[in-house]
């Protein structure tokens, strides 16, 4: 069965490798680092080990209930991220956080507009953005697009996948994270075209092709129905 699987299949991996790739630099100073609401503590422990480092002051952890089932699917992730950094020292007066929205885009632009709100303090702001790293592709597109203004820079969680999933520590995780995967493929796609960044040959025929054996595989588990609007998914199957 899926769910039982112990490594995770080698289309897999080419989809984590497209999509963990991208620009970032390290060691700059940022006014602000961002942990985006996710089900993975190793957001906040990341965000909470860039503030130790001195490269930023401020930590800011957005993000609603998820809808993941593997824990603490009660608790808002700002606020569990929250919690994590006051238990490690962070004072709280240094971290900002909002509880509102649900999906991985909500929570960006949760974090905007308390950013947009401090900017008194900063009006041209340095941001580092940390989220899992399957999703550096899309959060370095989406950034640069959204955040203009502003130096920006993506920070990931240093691990290749088969650590990633070492890191998790919950049975089935592998099924979980293909189906992610999958998911957020088709996500990074959808925007990708919409506000016309590349085409669909843009991308790997390999990494396409993986994606398509994925699906059929069924590892469909977070895959959202085709949205009509998009007249080429009807003709890539996306």
């Amino acid at each position: 069965m899926l769910y039982t699987e112990k490594r995770l299949p080698n289309n897999a991996r080419i989809l984590w490798n497209y999509l963990s790739s991208g620009e970032t630099h390290k060691d700059q100073h940022a006014d602000f680092v961002i942990g985006l609401g996710g089900d993975d503590i190793n957001i906040a422990l990341h965000c909470i080990d860039l503030y130790v480092s001195g490269i930023t002051k401020k930590i800011v952890f957005t993000g609603g209930i998820g809808n993941s089932q593997l824990r603490h699917s009660s608790v808002p992730r700002a606020e569990w991220f929250f919690e994590e950094a006051l238990s490690r020292g962070v004072p709280k007066r240094d971290i900002l956080t909002s509880s509102e929205g649900f999906s991985f885009r909500d929570s960006l632009f949760q974090a905007k507009d308390i950013i947009k709100n401090e900017e008194t303090l900063a009006p041209s702001p340095r941001i580092i953005i940390v989220h899992k790293p399957y999703t550096l592709r899309m959060l370095y597109n989406m950034c640069t697009r959204e955040w203009s203004h502003c130096w920006m820079n993506v920070s990931q969680i240093s691990a290749d996948c088969d650590e990633y999933i070492a890191m998790q520590k919950e049975g089935g995780y592998v099924y979980e994270l293909a189906s992610l995967l999958v998911s957020h493929f088709r996500i990074y796609v959808d925007y990708m075209l919409h506000h016309n960044l590349g085409t669909i040959h843009d991308i790997p025929e390999s990494v396409r092709l993986a994606f398509y054996e994925l699906k059929d595989m069924g590892y469909t588990k977070y895959l959202k129905p085709q949205n009509p609007n998009y007249p080429y998914k009807l003709t890539f199957g996306l």
